[in-house]
């Protein structure tokens, strides 16, 4: 099965007639030829969410893309649990009015925003403990009643709390992102803040219970006194850059231990969420090594990208004849994708460099 991201699909249908350029160097004829012939051609529900969300303006696309989808036998392959696609709501789209059309590609993209902010808060609450970890591990002066405190109040206490809170700050700000075309941008320094504002409160938490009962120290003088050391090692809420816990980052990638022991813990989370071998492993890989390693915090396509990438847990059961080819591949000329592929799909990864055009023949 050949399964096309959003990237390859707009190079198969042709990038210069949904108006969408390119300074990549894809050779669009070979990749074509070479798609009409393959029987098992696929499209990831969540990469059919991403289309459609793309062009919600433009009904007269959508329908000559959902007439192309259908037209090539492309079949939608429901690679996450809340991205389905049913054969039949491809063939409604069909007979849509430009109206309903648009209406329909609204809600696909109200679903769409559903699903990057679930996954936005989950990742804050993930990232959010593992550095809680980190900081335990890293206190030795801490009494183990003193962690659980910590661990309880921060772990349980103010969880529900947070979900509602971040939920809908993201949602709010996500919107306004979609309606200016900048939703990309809005999310991240959202999230920054968010991470940022749960550090600090992670950090004056724990000098708060050390220093609870010594009735000599003034907490209130403590804790304004450690809110000015984050804010001057890199946690300034006011930073034009956002670089936000620049000196924490470089501490955390410094600890190999901890680096190890937070990949492989996060990945064990997201198993335990339902999420596709894949995904879990381009969370841990991509996403989490991005933050611990270079400092870099969420970016929105990533989500998305990631949700693509389960559709490489696809097992053909129908087709066991050894005479045709039962390799699952995943299409894609991002330069992130192909990265991940090249680790984790070489076989996906050859196939792309066919059709780059320093390789085309």
């Amino acid at each position: 099965m050949i399964f096309l991201d959003a990237n390859a699909f707009y190079w198969y249908y042709g990038r210069d007639k949904l108006g969408i350029p390119s300074p990549q160097k894809v050779d669009e004829v070979a990749l074509r030829r070479f798609l009409d012939m393959r029987k098992d051609k696929g499209l990831p529900s969540s990469v059919y969410m991403e289309i459609i969300t793309h062009f919600r303006d433009y009904p007269e696309k959508l329908k000559s893309i959902i007439l192309f989808i259908k037209t090539k036998d492309i079949k939608i392959y429901n690679n996450y649990q809340k991205c389905c696609v049913t054969p039949d709501e491809l063939i409604c789209t069909l007979f849509m009015s430009n109206s309903e059309i648009c209406k329909y590609a609204n809600l696909t993209k109200t679903k769409k925003i559903d699903i990057e902010i679930n996954f936005a808060v989950l990742f804050l609450e993930t990232v959010r403990l593992l550095y809680l970890e980190f900081r335990k591990k890293n206190m030795p002066s801490l009494t183990e009643e003193q962690k659980g405190m910590i661990s309880y109040y921060i772990g349980k206490q103010v969880n529900k709390e947070n979900i509602t809170k971040y939920k809908n700050e993201f949602t709010n700000i996500l919107e306004k992102g979609y309606e200016t075309n900048n939703e990309q941008k809005t999310l991240k320094d959202s999230y920054i803040d968010a991470l940022n504002e749960e550090c600090i409160s992670i950090n004056l938490l724990i000098e708060l219970i050390m220093n609870y009962e010594n009735k000599e120290v003034s907490l209130i003088e403590l804790l304004l006194k450690k809110y000015a050391e984050l804010i001057a090692c890199g946690f300034d809420t006011d930073s034009p850059e956002k670089e936000t816990m620049k000196n924490t980052v470089s501490e955390l990638s410094s600890n190999l231990t901890y680096l190890n022991y937070s990949k492989e813990r996060i990945s064990q989370i997201f198993k335990k969420k339902k999420f596709a071998s894949h995904q879990c492993e381009y969370i841990r890989d991509i996403m989490l090594t991005a933050w611990l390693e270079r400092g870099q915090k969420l970016r929105k396509n990533d989500i998305f990208d990631m949700l693509c990438v389960g559709a490489l847990d696809y097992k053909n059961s129908n087709n066991k004849c050894v005479l045709l080819d039962n390799t699952t591949y995943l299409l894609s000329f991002d330069k992130t994708m192909k990265k991940y592929l090249n680790q984790k799909s070489t076989c996906s990864y050859n196939l792309i460099k066919k059709f780059e055009h320093e390789n085309a023949r």
